[in-house]
């Protein structure tokens, strides 16, 4: 944990005892206990990111999903430290959820490394998104359909860094954010940590949201997210956890580095972002972000909210218009055939023609545009080109 003026209210994270934090005089009964706590230590560091990442509550985690061994109160046992942890406990709670009794007290699944065994190629596609990104999206913080503030008062803005995190024999990709926090925090941010690349980038954000807690009451340091970093063949997602609150937001955006040209940086794109909504309502909120590796003062508000808006695709009713061609031959069928519909007066027929119509068009539409929202190739070259110039 880095060192602030004011004392987080969160415990740092365990740390992985290796043999170089032992020292020459420590006696092997030392090195033993302290490697045995460690790796205790660790369990329930693991244990607790697990029931977060599952969203369950530790009586549940232990009464349900460990089928009652450890109980609830022996899992705060092991977590105080008052009471050591069986070795079957471990392989119990590691078998549980997928992982081995190695994995579980050997390294924290939190910052599990992404570029372990993997393809060089892949390696330099990870090597493409470090840095520093500006972030752009709408706030969510109105009641739905009662936002009255115009489209560029109602973006919000952020800043992310993608850095590699070579720490406790681990070499994973770390993501460190401000998110909702105001603009002259975050243009704050980015000028120091263009000036400072040596301090860990976690540190410079934890700084910066206590700063900004400090100033303003409002601002509060739930604008601070920690998360992870992972490239999924085409896909990229990082998923960021508030470090204050109990907030979550996961951004899924195109892998566009992976055909981009070698050593090519990535620029920034359109993303999707899953979060919780604010002020009146916190619920599920799905919309687009931009990651931009350059800011945005090359691009006017408007424009980029523009790029944010959720439109509907262009909806091809040709399979639906030619549905409705048969309808209209089967009620208006040629003179001198027998068919019953031939007696329906035509007020009858143009109803019923009316309700085929809407519910063809209707069900065409909803399919298309109301089922879910997806980001185009359109519209993130649109982006990719606004971001660039």
């Amino acid at each position: 944990m880095c060192d602030n003026n004011q004392k987080p209210e969160h415990e740092p994270p365990v740390r992985v005892l290796t043999p170089e934090d032992f020292a020459p005089t420590d006696t092997l009964e030392d090195k033993m206990k302290r490697l045995e706590n460690n790796r205790y230590q660790i369990a329930m560091y693991n244990m607790d990111y697990i029931r977060r990442q599952r969203n369950v509550s530790q009586k549940d985690m232990c009464e349900i999903e460990l089928q009652g061994t450890p109980t609830s109160s022996q899992m705060s046992a092991y977590r105080t430290a008052r009471q050591p942890i069986p070795y079957r406990t471990i392989v119990r709670m590691a078998a549980a959820y997928g992982y081995t009794p190695e994995q579980l007290t050997g390294r924290l699944l939190d910052a599990a490394t992404q570029t372990e065994s993997i393809s060089p190629q892949l390696a330099t596609d990870y090597q493409k998104y470090l840095g520093q990104y500006s972030v752009a999206y709408f706030n969510p913080d109105s009641a739905l359909g009662e936002n009255r503030r115009s489209m560029a008062r109602s973006l919000s803005f952020g800043v992310l860094t993608i850095y590699r995190h070579e720490k406790d024999g681990e070499n994973g990709l770390r993501v460190a954010a401000l998110l909702n926090a105001k603009e002259e925090v975050c243009r704050s941010l980015l000028a120091l940590l263009e000036e400072d690349t040596e301090t860990d980038p976690q540190c410079l954000y934890e700084r910066a949201a206590m700063k900004a807690m400090r100033e303003d009451t409002n601002e509060r340091q739930k604008c601070y997210y920690r998360g992870t970093f992972v490239l999924q063949g085409n896909m990229a997602e990082l998923t960021l956890r508030q470090e204050y609150g109990s907030d979550m937001a996961v951004l899924r955006l195109h892998n566009r580095a992976a055909n981009a040209s070698a050593g090519s940086a990535y620029k920034g794109g359109l993303a999707v972002l899953l979060s919780n909504s604010r002020g009146r309502e916190h619920m599920p909120c799905v919309q687009a972000a931009v990651l931009s590796r350059r800011g945005f003062s090359h691009v006017a508000r408007e424009e980029l909210a523009q790029y944010l808006l959720l439109q509907p695709p262009q909806v091809d009713l040709r399979a639906a218009a030619r549905d409705i061609m048969l309808y209209v031959k089967t009620l208006f069928p040629d003179e001198g055939t027998k068919d019953p519909l031939r007696q329906l007066p035509d007020e009858d027929k143009v109803y019923l023609l009316e309700r085929y119509m809407e519910k063809k068009l209707t069900d065409a539409i909803r399919c298309n545009v109301s089922g879910y929202y997806k980001i185009s190739t359109e519209m993130d070259s649109a982006v990719y080109k606004a971001l660039c110039r």
